[in-house]
């Protein structure tokens, strides 16, 4: 395995120079190489390490800075033309909920809308309603589209929901109790609310009581 900014190089799948590769993405574990002639390479077995190693130097062999942002790695694409980018991405309803891109990303991606032809922009480009996957949102910013991407909002909890409850309290008798243990059911204890309170574990003010009294 060769890899520099000048060719890329992994026996038995492909070996050539950058100049002839249009594209990179990944496909769930697989790298994707497609050439310019429209040829597309599987590459699988590759670890994260030697994927950051090839997108860099395709990067690279473009002469593009490369930057630390949320699209490295596999997720850094090169925009070039309207093919490389539908060669590149796919609509993937699984990442529906990807966070939007960084603000960096969405300057070059509108840059590179003021040079494609409305017509094409019109014609091939079909984001998804409320997807934000990464085909949906480059897509949406080239055609100048808001984000129809809306976050759910927090649900607020009350405090009584946030508490553990691990017992279970049944009434057997006057002012007598059955506490039972949620997580295991053949641990379990007479709690008596008379006079004088007391529970069978033997422990005063215990957790059983705690419980009879909260019910």
């Amino acid at each position: 395995m060769k890899i520099t900014d000048k060719i890329i190089s992994i026996p038995p799948f492909i070996s050539t120079t950058w100049d002839k590769v249009s594209s990179l993405h990944m496909d769930d574990k697989l790298l994707i190489v497609t050439l310019k002639d429209t040829t597309r390479v599987a590459i699988p077995g590759l670890s994260q390490e030697v994927i950051n190693e090839i997108f860099h130097a395709h990067a690279n062999s473009l002469g593009e800075p490369q930057t630390t942002s949320a699209l490295a790695g596999p997720f850094r694409m090169l925009f070039g033309t309207l093919e490389s980018l539908t060669q590149a991405l796919q609509h993937n309803p699984a990442y529906s909920n990807l966070a939007p891109l960084p603000e960096e990303v969405v300057s070059k991606i509108q840059m590179l809308a003021k040079s494609l032809p409305p017509e094409e922009l019109e014609n091939y480009l079909h984001p998804i309603d409320g997807c934000n996957c990464m085909y949906c949102q480059i897509t949406r910013i080239l055609k100048g589209e808001e984000s129809t991407h809306v976050a759910l909002p927090e649900e607020e909890v009350a405090e009584d929901e946030l508490k553990f409850e691990e017992w279970i309290v049944e009434s057997v008798g006057d002012k007598m109790y059955k506490v039972t243990n949620k997580l295991d059911p053949t641990e379990h204890y007479n709690v008596y609310l008379g006079e004088p309170i007391g529970c069978t574990c033997g422990r005063q003010n215990c957790e059983h009581i705690v419980a009879v009294l909260r019910h």
